[in-house]
């Protein structure tokens, strides 16, 4: 066994013991613990030790490997959601512009939080840029397959959003909720507004990514996030669902409803 030292001269057959293989793989216990029990190799002399076999060596060691997988933590794996069919609205476009820049936060543990219906609030994006950009339905329009993208937070309606106990998040000017087209799976395509109809495609769940109420807003029928395309701080950047990327284009926050400027 490979980092294993030699057993002293003198031992039974020349064979490691029980004791012997826990000193060379843990080294000598904390004072005041185990005592003295494996504080260091057995010798010929000590009445305690009992030759072992080859085989029993190689029980013992498999024993102790099993013994440290089953205590690690367990990996969660995520199942992806199968795409069911869906009512006909506009798609958006194939793919993003660029790649979301990851963040050195990417370690902070993530806590899904239940949603409860909400009133209005702006949803904020954390993505950097000159001036603080929110959710927006583009042109002020309450038409159904208006697109969603980000612009400057300025207080129109358009822009105050409320959740749903369904998980629906719903725009205040027109009262259509934000979705996904066709029930796409697709990083790449453009949130849009449509009737509310209790689709997958139209609920959404939120991951805290950071103590101060920052999170994740995930399409619970794609299992993908929304997403600021390419991390761009411009005015009409459409906003996108797309993979994970740890990047703070796809961290939001709740802001209160601003004052409208004239």
């Amino acid at each position: 066994m490979p980092g294993l030292r030699a057993p002293e001269a003198g031992s039974p057959d020349g064979l490691l013991t029980f004791r012997h293989i826990a000193y060379n793989l843990f080294g000598p216990p904390a004072v005041g613990h185990l005592g003295t029990a494996f504080s260091k190799p057995p010798t010929e002399g000590n009445p305690m030790t009992r030759p072992r076999s080859a085989a029993a060596l190689a029980a013992g060691a498999l024993t102790l490997t099993l013994a440290a997988a089953l205590a690690a933590p367990a990996t969660a794996t995520a199942t992806p959601t199968s795409r069911p069919g869906g009512p006909t609205s506009p798609a958006g476009p194939a793919d993003p512009t660029g790649a979301a820049r990851p963040s050195d936060s990417a370690s902070t543990a993530a806590v899904v939080t239940p949603v409860a219906a909400t009133a209005p609030t702006t949803v904020i994006t954390a993505n950097p840029s000159d001036t603080q950009k929110c959710l927006d339905v583009t042109g002020q329009s309450t038409a159904s397959g208006t697109l969603v993208e980000q612009w400057t937070c300025n207080g129109g309606t358009n822009q105050q959003w409320y959740w749903t106990e369904a998980g629906e998040l719903v725009s205040v000017a027109s009262g259509k909720c934000l979705d996904i087209p066709r029930f796409s799976t697709d990083g790449g395509v453009q949130a849009i507004i449509w009737p509310c109809n209790g689709g997958t495609n139209q609920k959404w769940t939120q991951t805290l990514v950071h103590h101060a109420g920052v999170y994740n807003l995930t399409n619970v029928n794609s299992g993908l996030n929304l997403d600021v395309q390419g991390a761009s701080p411009a005015d009409g950047t459409p906003v996108i669902q797309w993979p994970q990327t740890y990047g703070l284009n796809q961290w939001w926050f709740y802001g209160s409803v601003p004052t409208a400027r004239g």
